[in-house]
């Protein structure tokens, strides 16, 4: 199982009264992991997958398009990289959950996420368990805005 970081609390998070699933953007430049993400995700049926983006900028554009609840963001993307969309994402949708998702090790990479505006960071390494381990990082975010 992969190390997460405890995800951050100092913003109040809340999702919409009657929502049967967050509505979820994945941000990925692997078109198969985006496809594994949605299908791992929305079987789960507490996640809908909105929308998605192959690179920062399109990221971006889908989170404008589809104002989500949860984004799932890459860091390592060719153009645009996650780090430079990070801060624009937040702008668009204060209120959303931004986890990342990547493959770099989190002693390098979730310090900075976290200052640029993410709630937590994931380790890419089993998209099967991905919809019981972002429950488990949003619960707490859940319940303190409750």
């Amino acid at each position: 199982m992969g190390r997460e970081v405890t995800p951050r609390f100092d913003r109040r998070r809340s999702t919409p009264a009657g929502a049967a699933a967050l509505r979820t953007v994945v941000i990925d430049d692997s078109r198969p992991l985006r496809a594994l993400a949605r299908a791992h995700l929305e079987v789960d049926g507490g996640f809908v997958v909105v929308g998605e983006g192959s690179d920062g900028a399109s990221g971006i554009e889908a989170v404008r398009r589809h104002r989500p609840a949860v984004v799932l963001l890459d860091i390592r993307m060719p153009g645009m990289d996650g780090f430079a969309a990070l801060p624009r994402i937040r702008e668009l949708v204060p209120a959303a959950y931004i986890v990342v998702h990547s493959s770099l090790d989190p002693s390098e990479a979730a310090g900075r996420a976290h200052a640029m505006g993410a709630d937590a960071y994931l380790m890419k390494d089993a998209c099967a368990a991905l919809p019981d381990r972002l429950r488990s990082l949003l619960a707490p975010l859940q319940r303190r805005s409750a």
